[in-house]
């Protein structure tokens, strides 16, 4: 299915604003209802990570919440609730949020972090459309590299916190090779090297999403109009909306640095011109 009105109505996003113009919470009330059911589902898959944290919180017994999320603070109390009741029935969130709940004061010396990362990816990488697929094994490629870029520059043994049971995943855990098998297999190996060497954790990050960026852009150049445009919209959306909040001075040269890269080396969609 494709979305012409939804996609050219959505606000251009340029350099030299001082925020973003519109953000996630507006893309979750505002865009997404006018995605069908399946695509809807689609686009919600990436705002679980606030999810994600919404429920790390509530069963910490915090009270904070984070407004980017798909579901409700009430939404996660009753999920909270229906686990403790073993309620199996009219259960409306994805499947791994009930299973993480009944878990979760079993864990032991396991990271809930961890866990519920896990089971979110698993969770995501049954996706039947192929591009929200290839993300999400992007994004776990990219967290796992970096986990284990971290660990050889601080001494620390990283293999325990590696997610996923794919081959990559797997090398990364078992490999004895200074490459984990994995330099010439693996397309982001080198430039994720690369980029965890940075010294400056502010610069590490920043070139981190502008390789997000550049991967959204060249995996959605042919996707005018379809869920996947707009999939990766509402990525390049959170990317900014993060960098936007940082101090005023540093995050807005992060961000014209961030859209300046991207425009110069990638060819965008005419929203982020």
């Amino acid at each position: 299915m494709e979305y012409h009105a939804l996609i050219t109505g959505m606000p251009v996003i340029k350099a030299d604003d001082k925020t973003p113009r519109v953000t996630l919470p507006q893309i979750r009330t505002d865009y997404i209802p006018q995605l069908n059911r399946a695509d809807q589902r689609l686009v919600g898959l990436y705002l679980l990570r606030y999810d994600n944290r919404n429920l790390i919180a509530a069963l910490a017994g915090k009270e904070t919440f984070d407004d980017r999320a798909l579901y409700s603070r009430e939404d996660l109390a009753k999920a909270i609730e229906a686990v403790k009741r073993n309620d199996t029935a009219n259960r409306e969130l994805p499947g791994y949020i009930y299973d993480f709940i009944g878990r979760y004061d079993s864990l032991g010396d396991i990271v809930p972090e961890d866990e519920l990362s896990r089971l979110y990816f698993a969770h995501a990488l049954a996706a039947k459309n192929d591009f929200v697929r290839s993300w999400f094994e992007f994004e776990r490629d990219t967290n796992n590299l970096f986990t284990v870029f971290t660990g050889e520059q601080h001494g620390f043994d990283a293999r325990p916190f590696i997610i996923g049971d794919d081959e990559t995943s797997e090398a990364l855990r078992t490999s004895t090779q200074p490459d984990y098998g994995l330099g010439t297999s693996l397309a982001c190996y080198g430039d994720i090297r690369r980029i965890a060497a940075i010294e400056d954790a502010v610069d590490k990050e920043r070139e981190l999403d502008a390789y997000r960026f550049r991967w959204l852009a060249d995996k959605t150049f042919f996707h005018y109009f379809t869920v996947e445009r707009v999939f990766a919209y509402v990525i390049m959306v959170d990317i900014i909306e993060r960098w936007s909040r940082l101090d005023a001075e540093k995050g807005q040269q992060v961000f014209r640095d961030l859209i300046g890269d991207i425009s110069s080396k990638a060819e965008l969609p005419e929203e982020f011109r």
